[in-house]
């Protein structure tokens, strides 16, 4: 059986640039779709973590699960309120995973939660963790300040370096493409990349 695949894109999603991504996922390793969700900000990540969760139940099997940005948060919040949910394998690309201080500009209610130090972010610090993963991080993102928190470490995952200066880049990086479909394409753990 071919394993299914989610995709989701970060803050004020645009999810049409996905779709190449989403076309090699299908093509080689199964079923590929763009979970829509509101990436506005404004509604707590628990809310939006509820629906991928029902998304994921409905879909009945293991499924891989790739997060650009606030879409990672939104993985991790998932999994966090449902840690037996079947994830076979998860790619976080650019995903503030410390939070940013950029989110102190903004009062809505889920990007609040983006503030270092949140409470949610506590949690997903403390969470339990034991799937295989693939971390893309950015030490030179221009949107997750500071950029180092874009790093997760994390027994189970395995680190890409992006250091192409774009918060944005891994969507049309060709190289970083191919290393999520190969992480999530096998049982082994990806390479270093410099993308």
């Amino acid at each position: 059986m071919r394993t299914h695949t989610l995709i989701l894109d970060g803050f004020l999603s645009r999810p049409r640039r996905w779709e190449p991504l989403r076309r090699a996922v299908e093509s080689r390793v199964g079923p590929a779709e763009i979970f829509r969700y509101d990436s506005s900000g404004m509604p707590k990540f628990e809310s939006l973590a509820i629906k991928l969760i029902d998304r994921i139940r409905a879909i009945d099997q293991p499924v891989n699960l790739i997060g650009f940005s606030m879409g990672g948060l939104v993985i991790r919040t998932a999994c966090l309120l449902a840690p037996d949910l079947p994830v076979r394998r998860a790619a976080f690309l650019n995903t503030p995973h410390g939070g940013s201080i950029l989110a102190w500009l903004a009062p809505l209610g889920g990007i609040r939660q983006l503030r270092p130090g949140s409470e949610l972010l506590h949690k997903l610090r403390v969470q339990p963790w034991t799937i295989p993963t693939l971390v893309v991080w950015n030490p030179l993102d221009t949107a997750v300040i500071p950029p180092r928190n874009t790093r997760w470490k994390t027994g189970y995952a395995s680190e890409a370096v992006c250091t192409v200066p774009i918060h944005v880049w891994p969507i049309f990086s060709t190289k970083i493409r191919e290393q999520i479909i190969c992480f999530i394409d096998s049982d082994g753990s990806p390479d270093r990349l410099i993308g």
